[in-house]
């Protein structure tokens, strides 16, 4: 996402959860980067979502899931590794 782009997001949802902007314009890099999936380590279905354990270019794990009935993804979970023994296995 260009900077740009994530200035005109958060301009226009954090207004919406009563949130204000001058909270996010220093950290904006963190709340609108992007990580490029290296590796898919697992997956699994569920009845309305399908399940993905990921490792980012970041070195991060995350589990994340699509919603087949709402055509949308969430990150449900992510673990950088950096505090030490991760919370999840990352195999």
């Amino acid at each position: 996402m260009k900077d740009s782009d994530c200035i005109y997001f958060l301009q226009w949802c954090l207004p919406r959860l009563g949130m204000r902007w001058a909270g996010f314009r220093k950290v904006r890099g963190t709340v609108c980067k992007s990580v490029e999936v290296i590796e898919v380590v697992d997956r699994w279905l569920d009845p309305d979502h399908r399940y993905f354990k990921v490792r980012g270019d970041d070195k991060g794990i995350y589990i994340l899931r699509y919603s087949t009935s709402e055509d949308a993804w969430e990150m449900t979970l992510f673990d950088s590794g950096t505090l030490g023994e991760p919370r999840i296995s990352s195999t």
